[in-house]
């Protein structure tokens, strides 16, 4: 055994990993249910990593983006599952579990380049995007 750190973790694709509240509450579209779920439970961040080998909040371009409106949505998930859903053709697939509390300071720093933000947009399903 060497004292280095492993570089990551290998996840399955699971609904075991995240938050199964999260889960019920956008399949219901339950607003109420949905915040307290990003308050009290976790939620599946995309993370990217940088060349200088920090790890970062990943965005996706908003394609939907009306003309002059930020370009960037920040996708969030209800499990690993879902998220790799929605990365299925990228093969950088970090990630981090964090309370959807934990993300404000984020939302606060970059509220100008964020077009909304958005629940597992793979599924069919999904919840309409939240302005930021």
């Amino acid at each position: 055994m060497t004292n280095e750190l492993p570089d990551g973790i290998v996840v399955a694709a699971t609904t075991e990993v995240g938050s199964a509240h999260l889960a019920v509450a956008l399949e219901n579209q339950d607003d109420e249910a949905i915040g307290r779920a990003l308050r009290l439970d976790f939620v599946v961040v995309p993370l990217l990593r940088s060349t200088a080998g920090a790890l970062e909040t990943r965005v996706f371009a908003a394609a939907d983006a009306p003309a002059g409106a930020p370009r960037f949505n920040l996708c969030l998930f209800s499990s690993t599952e879902t998220f790799a859903e929605f990365i299925s053709n990228i093969s950088d697939r970090e990630f981090a579990l964090q309370r959807g509390a934990a993300l404000v300071p984020f939302l606060i720093q970059h509220a100008d380049f964020l077009n909304a933000v958005v629940f597992d947009p793979a599924r069919t399903q999904c919840r309409p995007p939240l302005p930021t």
